[in-house]
């Protein structure tokens, strides 16, 4: 929980004249998981004080910044995994760091392999004292095929930010693909261009191009 530390005014009922006097008071807020922007927690009768009625409310009402990775829409986390167009073909490995530490695997061996995900996963535990979460390790599976198009998502449900008093969120990978040096990808066709002196042009020619996957492509 949050712990607020303030002086709060009251009503001296033995002073003469009725004066306000300062008492200091520790406020206890439970910030727990899922707390929307903007969500409000009230402390009755904590705010201002008044000698001649009750004393207002103190309201906290929470704010959350831009996170660089992660992307909250609602009970759901987004986040995009960038390739490049090799990597995509190819395979790949990449590491995304959770929000609350936990390490999420991505990798990818061939074309036709799921990638895999390995991650530690917060759930709640219903045998502990005052109910808390507890970690434990999952692997989440995602299918990157070939011909995957550049925004593409993949939802993983009940896998996003956790909740003592629902269901979890969900947690979304966007694919984002880079240009590339030599290929252009339309589609599912592969573009590149070959460059000819007017001569090679004219009489022949051969060269040589090397694939994305490493295969030597021979062009006469």
């Amino acid at each position: 929980p949050g712990r607020f530390q303030m002086m709060q005014q009251t009503v001296c009922d033995e002073c003469p004249n009725v004066k306000l006097v300062n008492e200091e008071r520790t406020l206890e807020i439970e910030v727990e998981p899922g707390m929307t922007d903007g969500q409000e927690t009230r402390f009755v009768a904590e705010g201002e004080p008044h000698i001649d009625g009750d004393p207002g409310d103190l309201v906290l009402r929470i704010r959350t910044m831009p996170h660089k990775t992660f992307e909250r829409r609602g009970d759901d986390l987004y986040t995009n995994v960038t390739l490049s167009l090799q990597d995509a073909l190819v395979g790949f490995s990449m590491e995304i760091e959770h929000l609350d530490g936990r390490k999420v695997v991505v990798t990818r061996d061939k074309i036709t392999w799921p990638g895999r995900f390995q991650m530690m996963q917060q759930t709640v535990c219903d045998e502990c004292p005052n109910v808390k979460l507890v970690n434990e390790e999952r692997t989440l599976e995602i299918e990157v095929e070939p011909g995957m198009t550049d925004g593409q998502e993949t939802r993983f449900v009940a896998e996003g930010e956790p909740h003592i008093d629902g269901d979890p969120g969900d947690l979304v990978l966007r694919i984002r693909t880079m240009p590339h040096k030599t290929f252009e990808r339309r589609g599912d066709d592969l573009y590149t261009n070959v460059t000819l002196s007017l001569q090679d042009a004219l009489v022949g020619f051969s060269m040589e191009i090397e694939h994305l996957d490493g295969r030597k492509v021979v062009v006469t």
